[in-house]
């Protein structure tokens, strides 16, 4: 009957176990759960976070491709820029040499067509001398001959009107001299005009020309400042470019991981589910151990109280053993 008892309360102790640690595992399975969706819920925000900004990284990565095409071409059109403007410079350089070559022959010009006009009014002016001292002599010759035509002793003015022919054929002369003399420092005038207008000309060329080369030097200089410029630009966007490359290496990695934690996290919730599972068969297998147990405790219980009343001692049993005991006593 001892081992009976030490059984139910064996059975009692197994019971008592058995609930603590239905409730501890279920009290486990639901912070698991709790833990699990959780991290569900982390792990999708994670993988959103991660598909947008592989998106936002798509979009900068094409944007920085294309403003890199776009610096590239920006490049070139500099280059080409730089090349015509050089072409340019040395057209005008070119052409400010010309002019001052042309410059140089007009005054060259000017200097001889101003030497001819000093000569030819030099030579005018000895002319008109000579003019003015033949038509002198003229005057003398025709007084020396009215004196001797008004001379009634003179027989004959032959000397006389040669003379007078003779310095008119001088004044003549002169008079053609300064005619031609005169004519010389005209053309001399009309030609000194026109080589200064051709100084004018060729000094205005080369004010043009110098304006142009000041001009096709600063294209020059704005161009290599603009190629520079498109230089650093590019370089700037191959940096952004390259940039954007790692930014998607890193987001990819960054989805990949995003992606390994959503599944790990999944097979934890699926753990998690297979666990309820065998929580609720563990606590349907308690419950029935419980009933089990009861129903054992009951059955000891009966048992136990059927062996008390067996080895419980009735009246008469107890009575026809002390008269046996009288009777053994006196025989």
């Amino acid at each position: 009957m001892v081992g009976l008892q030490d059984l139910i309360a064996g059975l009692q102790r197994w019971s008592v176990t058995a609930s603590e640690v239905i409730s501890q595992v279920g009290y486990r399975q639901r912070q698991l759960t709790e833990t699990v969706e959780i991290a569900l819920h982390r792990a999708g925000v994670v993988l959103d976070r991660a598909q947008q900004d592989e998106e936002a990284v798509q979009e900068i990565e094409a944007r920085c491709a294309e403003q890199a095409n776009k610096c590239a071409q920006g490049v070139e059109k500099a280059e080409t820029l730089r090349s015509n403007c050089r072409m340019v410079h040395q057209k005008a350089e070119a052409t400010l040499r010309h002019w001052q070559e042309e410059l140089a022959k007009a005054r060259a010009w000017l200097e001889r067509a101003r030497q001819r006009l000093a000569a030819a009014k030099a030579a005018l002016s000895r002319a008109e001398s000579d003019l003015r001292d033949a038509e002198w002599q003229l005057d003398r010759a025709m007084s020396r001959l009215r004196a001797a035509q008004n001379d009634k002793e003179r027989r004959s003015t032959w000397s006389e009107q040669a003379d007078v022919n003779a310095a008119r054929m001088r004044v003549a002369e002169a008079q053609q001299a300064v005619r031609l003399a005169a004519a010389e420092v005209r053309a001399a005038e009309e030609e000194v005009a026109r080589a200064e207008a051709r100084v004018a000309l060729c000094e205005k060329a080369v004010q043009i020309s110098e304006q142009a080369v000041t001009f096709a030097t600063q294209g020059v200089q704005e161009a290599d400042t603009a190629l520079n410029h498109a230089e650093r630009s590019r370089e700037a966007a191959q940096a952004a470019q390259r940039s954007a490359q790692r930014s998607r290496q890193e987001v990819d990695q960054e989805y990949q991981a995003a992606t390994e934690m959503m599944n790990h996290t999944r097979q934890g919730q699926e753990y998690s589910d297979e666990g309820r599972v065998h929580l609720a068969q563990g606590e349907r297998h308690e419950a029935e151990a419980q009933m089990d147990i009861a129903r054992g405790r009951r059955e000891v219980e009966e048992k136990i109280d059927i062996l008390r009343e067996v080895n419980r001692p009735t009246l008469s049993i107890s009575a026809g053993g002390i008269g046996g005991g009288s009777g053994s006593s006196g025989g």
